[in-house]
Formats: C-alpha cells, sequence, structure tokens
C-alpha cells in the first residue's frame, strides 16, 4: 500500500538526530561497499583463484549461528521453532539463475574481496561473540550484497537457497542503481493476430517484467494499440499523463495489462503518438532525467500512416527525445520499420521468434542506459518500503553501482546494495508520504548518457540476444544500426586491473542452481538444528524438538483436522454470505483524480488503494476462478493484499 501504518518505534539504534544522518550513514555504508569491490577489478584479465569457501557445497553455513531478526521459517514443522534462521556470519553465500559460465565464476573470486567489509559493516569478527551477535539482532541495517551482470548475487549473512528465478538484475534497486531516474512508456500491439501461437501471454509476461524492473523515481504509462489506441488507467493509475511508479501504481497497471485483449487491426501511428503525448502532458508527471519508449508488434502497418510517412511523424512528435526501443515478436512481424525506429532515435530493436525469450529481451531495454553512462558519477539509490521476503520486517534498499571509470564510457561491474529496516527511519519521520518524498530526493540525481563515446557499447548491446533460459549471447549483426562498430573489434572489457593470483576457478559453487541440494536439503540447512546452539551460546531458545517420527504424525494429523475444519468452516460461511443484501455501491469515478478530495466525509487521497473503493459487501460470483467483480472493478483474487 502507498500509505502502510508506520511501524512501532523502538529506539534508534544508531548516533543520528535525524532522518537525513541516518540517510546518509547507511549512503556511506553502500559506498564501502563499492569501494571495496573495486580495489580488485575483474575487468581485462584472466582471474584465477582458490574455490571460494562458501561455494563448496561441504561448507554451507559451517559457522552458522541462530538469529531471530532475519525472519525464519514460516512452520515449527521444519524448525525447531517458528522464526528462527540459521545464517553464516562470517561468510557470504553465492546465487545465481543460471548454470556457472566462466563470467559467473570470475566474479565469485572476484568478489572475494568484500567479505572482510561484509563483517566489518555488520561490527562482527571472524570469530563472533556473543556481544557481537547480540548486537547485530537489535541492528535494522539487515541483508547486503554485490550482484554483477552476469547475474551472480553475493549475499550476507550467507545462507542457502535454490530460488532458481530470481534474477537481481531486472530488480528495481539493480535497476534504479544503473540507470537513474526515467520516464518509460510501454506501446502494447493487441491486434486480432495477437491470438496466435500464444503470443498475449507472451506479451503479458514481458511486459509485467518490465513494470517490475520500476522504481519509485520512475514515471510510467502502458497503451494499448490496435486500430485505434488508449492508455491503460483507471482510479489508481492517472489517465492522460504518466504515474510516478510506486508499488500501488505498478501492481495496477500489471491488473490491466493482464486483462488486455486481442481484436482489430495494426495502427503504430495511433500507439507510438499517444505515447508521445503522454510524455509531454505534464511537466509535473515526470521523473526529468532519461526517457524510454518500448513498442512491441508481432504485424506490419494495416492502418495509418507507414514507412517514411510514420518515420517523420513519429521524429516531429518526439520532441523530449525518448529513445524508443523496438520488438518484432512472431515470424510475421515487420522487422523493418521497427528496427527503422529503434536506429533513429538512437535506440534498439530485437526481433524475437515465436517462443523466443521476448521477457529477457525486453527487460534488456535498461542496460541501454546502465552502460552508456559518461564519466559522471551516479551516487545512492533508495527504492520505495517494502516487506521483506524472508520476513524480517518492513525495509528499504539503498543500493549504488560499481563502475570501472578508467574507460569510455565506465564499465558497469555490479551493483552493491544494503536492505534497511524502516522502523529507525519512521522514528524520525512517521508520516510515510514525507518519508517516501525524502527517498525521492535523495535518488534524483540523473547520470548523463553519453552515445558517442559508447558507440562500441551501444553496437554490442544491440546485437545482444537472449537464449531460452535468459542468458546472453553476441553476435547478432542484423539488429544492429548504420554506423555501428565492427563486433569483432569492440573490447567487452575494460584495461587490465591487479587481480587475485592464486590456482583455479571454483569448480563447484554453492548456489542457488547446484542440483547437490534438493529444496528438502536446503529448509533443512537454514530452519533446522538451533535447539542445542541457541540454548548452548546464550542466544534466543528456540525449544525442544522432541522425536522427529512422533512429531511428523502429530502434525500431519493436526493438518488434516485443520484443514476439514477451515473447509467445512467457508462453506457455512458461503452460504451465509449469499443470503445478504448488497450493500449501496460507493461511488469510484472521482477517485481517476488523484488529488480528488471528496466534499462529504472521505479524507484527501494521494493515491488511493483497493481498500479506498471496495464495499465490505456485495461481492458477485466469481467469474471462473480467478477474478471477482464489484460494481464493475476487477480484482485479482490470486493477490491477497487485494482483500487484506
Amino acid at each position: 500500500p502507498t500509505s502502510p501504518p508506520p511501524p512501532p518505534p523502538p529506539p534508534p539504534t544508531s548516533a543520528a538526530t535525524t532522518l537525513s544522518e541516518l540517510l546518509s550513514q547507511h549512503e556511506a555504508d553502500v559506498r564501502r561497499l563499492v569501494a571495496s569491490a573495486l580495489s580488485v577489478s575483474p575487468a581485462g584479465c584472466t582471474i584465477t583463484c582458490g574455490c571460494h569457501n562458501a561455494a563448496r557445497g561441504s561448507n554451507i553455513l559451517a559457522q552458522s549461528r541462530c538469529m531471530s531478526s532475519y525472519g525464519g521459517c514460516s512452520s515449527a514443522s521444519n524448525c525447531a521453532a517458528v522464526g528462527i534462521r540459521r545464517l553464516d556470519l562470517v561468510r557470504p553465500t553465492l546465487q545465481t539463475a543460471f548454470s556457472p559460465t566462466f563470467s559467473i565464476r570470475r566474479d565469485a573470486c572476484w568478489l572475494n574481496s568484500v567479505e572482510g567489509t561484509f563483517r566489518s559493516l555488520a561490527g562482527v569478527s571472524t570469530t563472533p561473540t556473543s556481544a557481537q551477535i547480540s548486537a547485530l539482532e537489535r541492528n535494522t541495517k539487515k541483508w547486503m550484497y554485490v550482484s554483477t551482470p552476469s547475474s551472480l548475487m553475493v549475499t550476507y549473512p550467507g545462507f542457502p537457497t535454490n530460488t532458481t528465478t530470481y534474477d537481481p538484475r531486472v530488480r528495481p534497486w539493480y535497476v534504479a542503481a544503473t540507470t537513474g531516474p526515467k520516464d518509460v512508456v510501454l506501446v502494447l500491439d493487441v491486434s486480432g493476430s495477437m491470438q496466435s501461437y500464444g503470443r498475449m501471454a507472451v506479451m503479458k509476461q514481458a511486459a509485467v517484467a518490465v513494470l517490475g524492473t520500476l522504481a519509485v523515481t520512475d514515471f510510467v504509462a502502458v497503451v494499448k494499440f490496435s486500430s485505434s489506441s488508449r492508455q491503460l488507467c483507471n482510479y489508481a493509475v492517472g489517465c492522460g499523463r504518466l504515474s510516478r511508479a510506486t508499488n500501488s501504481t505498478v501492481d495496477a497497471l500489471i491488473s490491466l495489462v493482464n486483462g488486455l485483449q486481442a481484436s482489430g487491426a495494426t495502427n503504430f501511428e495511433a500507439g507510438l503518438t499517444t505515447a508521445m503525448q503522454l510524455l509531454v502532458a505534464n511537466s509535473e508527471y515526470t521523473a526529468n532525467c532519461h526517457r524510454a519508449v518500448l513498442f512491441l508488434t508481432d504485424g506490419h502497418v494495416t492502418s495509418g500512416s507507414s514507412g517514411s510517412r510514420l518515420l517523420q511523424t513519429v521524429a516531429s512528435a518526439n520532441t523530449r527525445n525518448a529513445v524508443i526501443f523496438t520488438y518484432s515478436l512472431g515470424s510475421g512481424a515487420d522487422a523493418t520499420l521497427p528496427k527503422q525506429l529503434a536506429c533513429a532515435s538512437g535506440g534498439m530493436w530485437a526481433q524475437v521468434t515465436d517462443g523466443g525469450n521476448l521477457r529477457s529481451q525486453m527487460t534488456h531495454y535498461y542496460q541501454y542506459f546502465a552502460n552508456l553512462h559518461s564519466s559522471s558519477s551516479s551516487g545512492p539509490k533508495w527504492v520505495e518500503e517494502y516487506v521483506d521476503g524472508f520476513g524480517a520486517g518492513r525495509m528499504t534498499t539503498v543500493s549504488m553501482p560499481i563502475y570501472d571509470k578508467s574507460t569510455q564510457p565506465p564499465l558497469l561491474l555490479g551493483v552493491a546494495g544494503i536492505d534497511v529496516l524502516s522502523s529507525d527511519m519512521r522514528t524520525f519521520e512517521p508520516d510515510y508520504q514525507r518519508f517516501l518524498t525524502m527517498l525521492i530526493g535523495r535518488s534524483s540525481s540523473c547520470p548523463t548518457i553519453d552515445r558517442t563515446q559508447g558507440r562500441c557499447t551501444l553496437a554490442r548491446l544491440r546485437a545482444t540476444q537472449f537464449n531460452a533460459a535468459g542468458q546472453e549471447t553476441y553476435g547478432n549483426t542484423a539488429a544492429t544500426c548504420a554506423g555501428d562498430t565492427t563486433i569483432p573489434n569492440c573490447p567487452l572489457t575494460a584495461g587490465p586491473r591487479s587481480c587475485p593470483q592464486t590456482t583455479v576457478l571454483p569448480s563447484e559453487m554453492y548456489c542457488n542452481y547446484s542440483n547437490t541440494y534438493s529444496a528438502a536439503d536446503l529448509t533443512v540447512q537454514s530452519c533446522t538444528g538451533c535447539s542445542d546452539p541457541c540454548e548452548s551460546s546464550g542466544e534466543r531458545s528456540s525449544g525442544s524438538s522432541g522425536s522427529g517420527g512422533d512429531s511428523m504424525i502429530i502434525g500431519i494429523a493436526v493438518g488434516v483436522v485443520v484443514i476439514l475444519c477451515l473447509v467445512v468452516a467457508a462453506v457455512l460461511y458461503s452460504r451465509h454470505s449469499r443470503t445478504k443484501e448488497p450493500a449501496a455501491p460507493r461511488d469510484i469515478t472521482s477517485f481517476e483524480n488523484p488529488a480528488y478530495t471528496s466534499s462529504s466525509n472521505s479524507p484527501a487521497l494521494a493515491e488511493p488503494t483497493y481498500a479506498d473503493v471496495v464495499p465490505t459487501s456485495g461481492w458477485t460470483e466469481p467469474k471462473g476462478d480467478e477474478y471477482l467483480q464489484v460494481y464493475g472493478t476487477e480484482l485479482d483474487s490470486t493477490k491477497t493484499d487485494d482483500f487484506e
């Protein structure tokens, strides 16, 4: 939600006296991580090193401690106690969504250099004492990590995971750090031909992934086009302008995208001119930095202007110098005009076959801004408050890019990030909107893009393709534009820097891709065995686990009884609720204007949430298994937040 209730205000754990001082302290911490990573750069040399300790399967959580402030297991069936997690306070662990390539293993060697900095920021030694562990439990600085363009993520404290779909490179903290603020308009073809070969489903998945890359410093709009065009908007997403990419705005746009249907002709002009109009519609709704239009089609123009006339129309309308990224989807898609549109704006074009990886190709857009930085610095960036997926609580992230500035344009080596609990911050500023405004203000610096110095890099980006797994391949010269540097002559890395020289690259990385450990094995590694170590070390006691076999039988029996009770209760409630008279619907039309203030009893709402417009009764029957309808407003019943 845009305005969540403030967390309980514990006493601050830092010496800061203002929110600005506290944010500056965390920004200084992430700068230390960046400096540590830059002390040894992987660029331009063949790195050799001994196997990272955390990369060896036999050493998973070898020096672990039981911690209670990092979230934990959700049920006692897999844990000695709910809310306890085993973490390695000495070594970080490695994670990647892909099979370890040379680049990934090279980065694992390189990032040995940040281990000491992780421990220093956490305030622990190589043999953590009880006092250090106790202080770490109280610290609002939680997860710390560095991620690289190869997809490797090194996280401290160390913990096992087998989440093979997590790609840090498309997370808001990574994209915001590497690109700076941006206006993004998606222009999506919903003509009749998009019904073929499952293209609508593929397009929706890709569009949702792009929306997922956005941070609160960005502004966004989505346009659908067929015979004509229309912006996707409702009471939660402003019409006729861009909207700030808050969590609630992105969630609302995802719901609208998932509801798109295919029909009609193909009018490139309608979709693109609407996008350009949105970019200039209101000077208050813009990031005032980079601008991108992502245009997807599966066909040829069958309505509106085309050819040179369309190119001229778009060029004249593009008064904000937006970079246009175009995607031709499927065997019947026009490859000529979309590529011309992209090249004319200095952007990128990609052709994606039916069954190809459109998701990775479209989310690749941000690398344009990330890899064409001039020598100007890019400071720390903050993201909007969110709930930690591991259960540690409400937090935000401060992140900063790691660039090797010895080359032009600077070479992106990775992103450093620190997750920080909101409790201390909200003690200084309990008003959520003012708190969010301060985070935005500290994240609004706009890095300069230099396409001239970066011609070689741009040619390489244009020639990038993605395989089915999402890994990059290079050499697609058909996607390059006139005047691009020949790809074989384009150096992919910077000049040599000092490198650790020992023996060999890690041959077996402990990471989430490994088949050595199953999901159950990893659950056991992170969730069990906390009873004796915790009690003996003076940490929070997790209780006795009892007999494993008897506990399992009892647990299953209790679980079956609980499920049967819930089913009976649900049936009785359903019969009871259907006999109720529906309440009169509240007027939701006024919420189309985010600045609307009711003349009656409703408060002013900066960004209304579902809770502001949904009545407490009056539900109609579900449409299939996915949606419920309240007086014309569709809510995705798979999203718990819609019904809290």
